[in-house]
């Protein structure tokens, strides 16, 4: 079973000391795998971790002197008692038996370990990489690639605490747990797991609205002649792509709250930033109720616990929603011009003073 590495909107960098190469590990996308509160270590410095929020947020804290963290524990421990493997240059090092990881410089090939040491090497076929969660090459590109973008952790059990279990990117049923390697697990046949309560459970509907799965890179050929040109993506808001003259890089916002803005090409403040498509909104939304991307603002989705739209809806004729209010309003009484020019979700329609159809409504609950 593959567990997708797919781009979220918040990083922190990390160094892969193997080769010298400097990328970013996106903590909010693993902190959807997890139950709240659950906490994952930097790979950047021992004492550093970050405490998971619904939705993807997180907060960052740090050990104290000389204590470090231990995932494991979940708590800060005397660096004598805690293991740390920030700076381990040998890729097997985690691999206690015998198994294969994706070569660190390399998506496209493969290392076989044994009893923690390198046994074997070689490449995939043409038009193939290699799925750790697989342990075999499989027909893909690669994301990443050595010249920016994010880093793929391909051992899992290197972040997530021991005996914990947490869930997939691509199959709502799947559950992992590190024992301390890699296991993987189904639900019963009609039940889903439950990220948020760490169980399976029969699906109401919102439990796989998950913010994990990008559009992919723009159709359009990366050429010398549009490098640098950054692109959008149209299902996660804060998802970019830019060129570097031969491949598309996918990158995020760095920042929790920002989308990518279209005209500007730069991420802004959710409210303000212009979508390439119709992007999930209710990414970093702050409340039940959040405007579709729609030139009329009248269309709005509905936000559940994990950052995933539960239902979408419209307001009536004459109304459109107003995300501050959480509500649809009348046109005629509430200025639709201004408010489409301060929020980007409807801010490439040209703004109009015409009021079609207004029923006298000044206001209407969206529930």
């Amino acid at each position: 079973m593959r567990i997708k590495h797919l781009l979220a909107s918040v990083t922190v960098l990390v160094v892969l000391t193997a080769h010298g190469a400097s990328a970013t590990y996106n903590v909010s996308e693993y902190c959807q795998l997890v139950t709240p509160g659950t906490k994952l270590p930097s790979l950047d410095s021992c004492q550093t971790y970050y405490t998971c929020q619904s939705g993807g947020g997180y907060i960052p804290s740090a050990c104290s002197g000389t204590e470090n963290f231990d995932k494991n524990s979940q708590s800060c421990k005397a660096s004598s008692n805690s293991v740390c493997n920030i700076g381990l240059d040998n890729p097997c090092s985690n691999v206690k038996t015998e198994g294969w990881v994706t070569n660190p410089n390399d998506c496209t090939g493969w290392i076989y370990c044994k009893n923690g040491a390198t046994a074997g090497s070689g490449p995939c076929p043409n038009d193939q990489m290699f799925s750790y969660s697989k342990q075999q090459c499989i027909y893909g590109k690669c994301t990443n690639n050595n010249q920016g973008g994010d880093v793929q952790i391909e051992n899992l059990c290197e972040i997530m605490p021991n005996y914990v279990y947490f869930g997939d990117f691509e199959d709502c049923s799947a559950w992992h747990t590190c024992t301390p390697e890699l296991q993987n697990g189904n639900c019963k046949i009609g039940l889903v797991y439950n990220t948020m309560r760490g169980m399976c459970l029969i699906d109401d509907g919102n439990m796989c609205n998950r913010i994990v799965n990008p559009d992919g890179p723009p159709t359009t050929p990366c050429t010398s002649t549009n490098s640098g040109k950054s692109v959008g993506d149209t299902m996660i808001c804060s998802v970019y792509y830019v060129c570097n003259g031969t491949t598309w890089v996918r990158n995020s916002c760095s920042t929790i709250g920002q989308y990518y803005d279209a005209p500007s090409g730069t991420c802004m403040n959710r409210q303000f930033a212009i979508p390439e498509g119709p992007c999930n909104r209710c990414q970093y939304a702050g409340g039940k109720w959040v405007n579709a991307v729609d030139s009329d603002c009248q269309e709005y989705l509905t936000c559940n616990s994990d950052g995933g739209v539960a239902a979408t809806g419209s307001c009536t004729t004459g109304q459109f929603f107003n995300e501050a209010r959480q509500a649809c309003l009348s046109i005629t009484t509430n200025d639709l011009p201004s408010y489409k020019m301060n929020n980007g979700a409807c801010g490439k329609a040209p703004c109009t003073t015409t009021t079609p159809g207004d029923d006298g409504t000044t206001e209407s609950d969206t529930t």
